[in-house]
């Protein structure tokens, strides 16, 4: 199983199929490698709430490759408007797939579209891939909900880390102590201003105070997780 950065809190699983996480490629200053005419073929776009920022190229992705597009019931209607045939849920129970399955689960932070439109609540979502665990964090804060996380046996956790809306270094990395994964992934930072931070602080206060791996990966670069 691979992992690509495409940039601020966008990546793509790639595997049996490949999965996009918050797809914004268009104009993301963190971009610097990808259009959607050099994407690989997407099979799943899976969505965390509704600002811009996370859904940007959901639309196009859906045009060009008829992705599966999973997303909060409300999210899934504002997409509907747009001819993008999403799929709603809610925090529950598991989603299965041929690759395994997916969870919502909460995160701390607001979800309205670009146009203003209240657009439910912002998820996180535990995502069982080709046998590894993930939980990828969307926006959200330091928060107890994230207890719970251990008995998941998380692998790979994708954590913001820029701070303003959402986590900063420092909660990030108590959020690492909670969750227990075997990697930390750093992601919602340096895209602007005013959520600009050092990611190698963050990298080194993780592998002082814990025994996660913290994987800085620059846009267009690629983790691959080790077979056991």
């Amino acid at each position: 199983m691979k992992i690509q950065y495409i940039g601020h809190s966008c990546f793509i699983l790639m595997g049996s199929q490949n999965i996009i996480l918050d797809p914004w490629i268009t104009n993301n200053p963190t971009n610097t490698s990808f259009s959607i005419d050099n994407l690989p073929h997407i099979d799943y776009v899976l969505v965390s709430h509704g600002h811009f920022d996370h859904i940007a190229d959901v639309e196009n992705i859906y045009k060009k490759f008829k992705s599966e597009v999973w997303c909060n019931f409300e999210l899934s209607n504002y997409f509907a408007k747009r001819g993008v045939q999403a799929n709603g849920a809610y925090m529950g129970g598991k989603i299965k797939f041929p690759w395994g399955y997916i969870k919502f689960l909460p995160a701390f932070h607001g979800s309205s579209t670009p146009d203003g439109n209240y657009a439910g609540v912002a998820t996180s979502i535990l995502i069982n891939f080709d046998k590894t665990v993930i939980y990828f964090a969307g926006d959200t804060c330091l928060n107890a909900e994230m207890q719970l996380l251990p008995r998941y046996n998380v692998e790979i956790a994708f954590l913001p880390i820029g701070g303003l809306f959402t986590m900063d270094i420092e909660e990030a990395v108590e959020a690492v102590k909670i969750i227990q994964p075997t990697y930390v992934i750093p992601m919602h930072y340096n895209t602007f201003d005013p959520i600009k931070v050092n990611p190698e602080e963050f990298k080194e206060l993780v592998e002082k105070e814990t025994k996660t791996k913290c994987i800085i990966l620059k846009p267009g670069e690629i983790f691959e997780k080790q077979k056991v």
